[in-house]
Parts: C-alpha cells; sequence; structure tokens
C-alpha cells in the first residue's frame, strides 16, 4: 500500500500539482463550503401561470353563459320559428272561423274533386253514405259487362237463380249464392239503365233493383232471417215475371 502512495506521490510530483500546496487556508474554505446552506430556488415569472389560470376561468365563464341559453330554449320557442314557415293549408287559416270549418267539412267528404280523399290505402274508391244508401248512385255504377244485351243478362240471371246446378250455385250454399246474384243484379240494373228505358220497363226493374238492395245492403234486413226469407221469395217472383215479359227476345 505505501508503494502505491509513493508512486501516487512520484506522479504528482512530476505534473503540474508539483508546485501547489494544500495549507490550512485550503482546507477552510473547503469545509465551509461543505457547510454552506442551500440558497433557495429563485422562481421564475408569475406572468405566465396567472395568465393560463385567467383564460381557464374566462372558458369556464363563456362555456356557463352558452349553457344557460341553450337550457332557457323552451318547446315553444323552438316551436315558433316552424309555424311561422309553415305555409297556410289552402288559405284556409285567413277565413273566418265558420268558413274555414266549411271548407274543412267539404275538403274532407268522399266525391270531391282531390283524388287522394276518393281513395283509401288500399285503392278502393270512397264513398258517401248517402251514395251508400242509394242503389243508383254512382257507388253501385260499373263500366263492363259480359253480357252483351239486356236479354242476355235476365236470361243468365233467371237460370242461375232457378237451377241448383247452375255455376253460380256450384261450390257455395245456397244463401250466398243468392246474395252473390242480388247484389250483382244492383249494379248490371244500372249499366243496362238505357235499354231498360227504351223498353219502357224502368218501373219493373226498379222494383226488381229495390229488393235486391234490401236484400243485400239494408242491415234491418240482414239482421232478421224472416226478413231474409221474405225479401228472397221477393225476388224471385218478380225476376220470374220480368224474365217472362223477355220471352220473345231469347
Amino acid at each position: 500500500m505505501k508503494d502505491r502512495l509513493s508512486e501516487y506521490r512520484d506522479a504528482m510530483n512530476k505534473s503540474v500539482f508539483k508546485n501547489q500546496q494544500f495549507t490550512e487556508r485550503h482546507k477552510q474554505a473547503i469545509l465551509a463550503k461543505i457547510n454552506e446552506q442551500p440558497q433557495p430556488r429563485k422562481t421564475g415569472s408569475w406572468f405566465p401561470r396567472a395568465a393560463s389560470v385567467a383564460f381557464v376561468i374566462l372558458f369556464v365563464i363563456v362555456g356557463a353563459y352558452f349553457l344557460r341559453e341553450q337550457l332557457e330554449l323552451t318547446p315553444e320557442s323552438v316551436a315558433e320559428p316552424l309555424l311561422e314557415q309553415t305555409p297556410a293549408k289552402n288559405n284556409q287559416e285567413n277565413l273566418p272561423v265558420d268558413e274555414r270549418d266549411e271548407a274543412e267539412k267539404v275538403q274532407g267528404e268522399p266525391g270531391t274533386s282531390s283524388l287522394e280523399e276518393q281513395y283509401n290505402e288500399h285503392g278502393d274508391q270512397i264513398y258517401s253514405k248517402e251514395e251508400l244508401a242509394n242503389p243508383k248512385s254512382i257507388a253501385y255504377q260499373i263500366e263492363y259487362s259480359e253480357y252483351e244485351s239486356l236479354p242476355e243478362y235476365v236470361s243468365a240471371l233467371y237460370n242461375n237463380w232457378f237451377n241448383e246446378n247452375s255455376t253460380v250455385r256450384k261450390g257455395t250454399d245456397s244463401e250466398t249464392a243468392e246474395q252473390v246474384m242480388a247484389s250483382s243484379s244492383v249494379s248490371y240494373i244500372n249499366y243496362f239503365e238505357g235499354a231498360i228505358q227504351s223498353k219502357g220497363m224502368s218501373e219493373e226493374f226498379d222494383k226488381l233493383q229495390q229488393i235486391a238492395f234490401d236484400l243485400t245492403s239494408s242491415p234491418d234486413t240482414l239482421s232478421d232471417e224472416e226478413k231474409i226469407k221474405e225479401k228472397t221469395d221477393e225476388f224471385e217472383e218478380h225476376l220470374g215475371e220480368i224474365h217472362a215479359t223477355f220471352k220473345e227476345d231469347y
């Protein structure tokens, strides 16, 4: 160990430190530096931090203001601009109350000029109660007939009614078949109205048509078995009388 320290001493004496002297003064200076109290750290400028805090406070205030504005919007205030932009339907809003009610009533009735109000969602035409209660109304008109003439139709109706093996009666019960034939006769009589008038038999066919209509459309008749039987017998009798007047045309 001594030899090693001696070597270090010799090496130091040959360096730039050979003339340096470590005195008591140097020793005290080093001890004073070691025992010196640490100085408080200098802080930076306070302005950047204050600016950041102020910006955050301003952001919160502005956000709270806009939030309050949104919460104060009522359904009425939101809907008001929409109502102002909605055009008056057919200018009915500018009409007096009585006239407006009348206009709405007419607009909603079947048979008006609006095609959307004449047909339901299934494409079926809608008729008023008055039209449905009148066998001569548009509700019971047809535009096409498979029968070329009035005598041909009368003959076919007579044969189907009184023949138990007719195509109309096959596959169904007697009452249903008679309801179908009576119901269709209402429209066929309207279709052949011109030919009926030419033959001078409007009164006879009008009576047959009314009987058929009562038999198939009258709630009073349909709810009473005796009335159904009564109207069915009347229809058969009157159909036979009309058929007899056409014998020369068959």
